[in-house]
């Protein structure tokens, strides 16, 4: 992260891999005693002592997993504390770089930051507008208290590197290798290195770690060697690199005044949310969660946490870790309706990691067969419980809402290959609950349960969180049954596939409340905190498929009651919550009320520099807020492709181009005053085509290339 300060730069670093140490076995070996002790409490009715009950024998040892941390931060000193004029920063997520430009002592500086996913390598170039202008010097360095550190500066070079967590941890290494043109540069004092009337200078910077590579110094000089002297095919490499990826989709909400559209962001931001209207801003809004996700999740890197590679904190909130009840799903909302497929193999890739430690969970924990994870997981996949408190420590749902990502992705782009590598992750979460739930007055249900993070009310004012049948987990199970169902179909494989049908078609049924809801709980109870920022019992409207206003028209009534309900109360408050409500109520094609809610996260849960407020800062609401605009303008969910389904009055023309509809097809679509102008669908499979238009709009569909694979489809409205 460039916090850009034009006396003494500071830029955060981070490396994926750099965590607060190697793997724990944490999982409480009273818990298999304990299970059955649990479950006996809560069919008595003994909520409270099955609570405690199950703390005390379930909770694992430690805690919790590990924690991301910042690599470090490298620092330049250049002396212009004052009379700076002209400045300015930038973000281009366009070209994903960074730029800084100001005016002092009469020199125009200027600097520019890459990040290089094909070279592993950052690359800043620091200019003047005259020769000899450029001295600074520069330290690379990380907190002396995180991890067993050494420190080197070379001639043109400074080194760190650490051990951290002791015997078994994470061993990094990182060098900052200077290329400069006139002037002279010479090591400094112990820790920095000094560059004096440069014309110009390049910065090379390169951090590896043994998470991936048993010397992780041998991969950093490598990098470094296939970089140097090469600035300007590196810069170019990169900026294609990533515009490959975020030039497929364009976003069109309308035109802003140029008096609005010349300010700086920040203050573009607060007239924002002052009531003055940007529609451009918005759309840049949705292009910054691209950009996010395309920075943090590549092939080959570890999926994007909770803050992300942005975060500057050894201990940050919630440990940065994955959090895989909501947050780390969500981060992944946007991957393949806004066109960014590639980015949600890291998440795949995790989930490989986890799926034996999950095996060993299940059997240790549950003496059940298959895999499970809980509420968190770290870069080792730890599958143990994490944190205490009955509102979210057993909870071990995770893996089978993990697994809906995988038949998600195939949705997309029906690649049996991938389907076929994956099918036994998504057999192993079957598997567990085959032998995870019990049968209780003719329904399948889980017991221990819980919905996370919420606590409700017995009718005797006693307030609790453990239950049986929680209404998310049978909504996250039914989308699992279904998936497996239907991926061993596809496959032609038959084992357990009945025995699937069996649990699926009796797992305890969506029940409305006294307010017309959807009961969160089997019970319906009143909540504690009526407007609790986790809405889990709406996972069927999204990010499942089980709740539609065309095929469910009372489950959609009543999640419409239960979101009411939630808001009334003070619901969506933090960032992420937002950014889910945005989606149920595009799900619900209730778009003046979806964008009501973009423009809410936007005025109340975002940053100056655009990043989502929990608060703290979170990167979720960021991806969940993309995922929500796309959602408003293109939906598949349902076996067609609806156009437009949730737009708003507000932004009644514009354009879209490149989003993607489950079945393989590319849509670009253009509309005026809430009503549709074309579209142009572009079939990469050659699936048959169903089209859907907003309000039920008679249509036209034409074929240029027949039916089948590259057939472009232009609808248009009916004359």
């Amino acid at each position: 992260m460039v916090f850009a300060i034009a006396s003494k730069e500071l830029i955060s670093l981070n490396e994926d891999s750099v965590w607060s140490g190697g793997p724990l076995e944490r999982m409480n070996p009273a818990s298999l005693e304990t299970l059955p002790k649990v479950r006996a409490l809560l069919d008595a009715g003994n909520i409270t002592t099955a609570g405690s009950t199950m703390l005390n024998g379930m909770a694992a040892i430690p805690t919790a997993p590990r924690m991301y941390q910042p690599l470090g931060d490298i620092t330049f000193d250049f002396g212009h504390s004052t009379n700076v004029t002209g400045y300015e920063r930038w973000l281009d997520t366009d070209t994903g770089t960074i730029g800084v430009d100001y005016t002092y002592g009469g020199v125009v500086y200027t600097r520019e930051y890459i990040a290089s996913h094909p070279a592993g390598v950052l690359g800043f170039r620091f200019s003047a507008s005259r020769p000899k202008s450029i001295s600074f010097s520069a330290e690379l360095f990380r907190n002396e208290t995180q991890g067993e550190m050494t420190r080197l500066v070379g001639e043109d070079s400074l080194n760190m590197g650490a051990l951290i967590g002791g015997a078994g941890g994470i061993l990094f290494n990182s060098t900052a290798k200077f290329e400069i043109k006139g002037g002279t540069i010479a090591a400094g004092n112990n820790t920095n290195i000094v560059v004096t009337k440069a014309d110009e200078v390049i910065v090379w910077f390169a951090s590896e770690s043994s998470y991936r590579y048993t010397t992780p110094a041998t991969k950093v000089a490598e990098r470094l060697s296939a970089v140097s002297g090469k600035y300007d095919s590196f810069k170019k490499e990169a900026i294609a690199d990533y515009q490959k990826l975020h030039r497929r989709v364009s976003l069109n909400l309308g035109t802003t005044p140029d008096s609005i559209k010349r300010l700086p962001t920040d203050v573009r931001l607060t007239t924002f949310k002052a009531g003055t209207a940007d529609p451009e801003l918005i759309a840049l809004y949705f292009q910054f969660g691209r950009f996010m996700l395309i920075a943090s999740s590549r092939e080959g890197s570890l999926p994007a946490n909770l803050q992300g590679i942005w975060n500057n904190l050894y201990t940050p909130p919630w440990g940065s870790k994955f959090t895989v009840n909501i947050n780390t799903e969500m981060n992944y909302w946007p991957a393949e309706v806004t066109n960014l497929a590639e980015t949600h193999s890291p998440l795949f890739d995790l989930m490989e990691v986890m799926r034996p430690r999950g095996e060993k969970i299940a059997k240790g924990m549950y003496n059940c067969s298959g895999w499970t994870a809980h509420h968190n997981t770290d870069l080792w996949g730890d599958a143990a419980p994490v944190d205490r408190g009955t509102g979210y420590t057993i909870w071990p749902m995770s893996a089978a809402w993990l697994s809906s990502h995988i038949f998600e992705h195939y949705r997309f782009n029906e690649d049996k290959e991938f389907l076929r590598e994956k099918l036994p992750t998504i057999h192993g979460a079957v598997k567990f609950f085959f032998d995870y739930l019990i049968e209780r007055n003719g329904s399948y249900v889980t017991s221990p349960s819980t919905s996370p993070e919420n606590i409700y009310i017995l009718p005797n004012g006693q307030k609790e969180a453990v239950t049986i049948g929680a209404t998310m987990d049978m909504e996250i199970l039914r989308g699992l049954f279904s998936d497996f169902i239907a991926a061993s179909e596809i496959l032609g494989e038959t084992t357990d596939i009945e025995r699937a049908r069996t649990y699926h078609d009796k797992l305890l049924p969506l029940r409305i409340g006294q307010y017309g809801q959807i009961q969160e709980w089997m019970e319906d109870y009143q909540e504690n905190e009526p407007g609790h920022r986790h809405v889990s019992h709406l996972w069927a409207l999204f990010p499942g498929n089980q709740i539609t206003p065309l095929t469910t028209p009372v489950w959609a009534t009543a999640a419409n009651a239960t979101l009411q309900r939630r808001l009334a109360n003070g619901g969506a408050g933090t960032g992420w919550s937002r950014a889910w409500t945005i989606n149920f109520f595009a799900r619900l094609h209730m778009g003046d009320t979806a964008w009501f809610h973009i423009e809410q996260i936007m005025r109340g849960s975002t940053l100056p520099n655009m990043f989502d407020l929990h608060p703290p800062f979170q990167a979720d609401g960021n991806y969940g807020s993309s995922a929500g605009i796309a959602e408003t303008l293109l939906q598949s969910h349902a076996g067609t492709v609806h156009l437009i389904p949730a737009m708003s009055s507000n932004y009644s023309t514009g354009s879209v181009t490149g989003l993607v509809a489950r079945g393989g097809f590319v849509v670009d679509i253009e509309w005026k005053d809430l009503k549709l102008v074309k579209a142009k669908i572009f079939s990469r499979l050659g699936n048959p085509l169903n089209v859907t238009v907003a309000d039920s709009v008679p249509f036209t569909l034409q074929s240029e290339g027949g039916t089948g694979k590259g057939a472009v489809y232009t609808v248009l409205p009916a004359a």
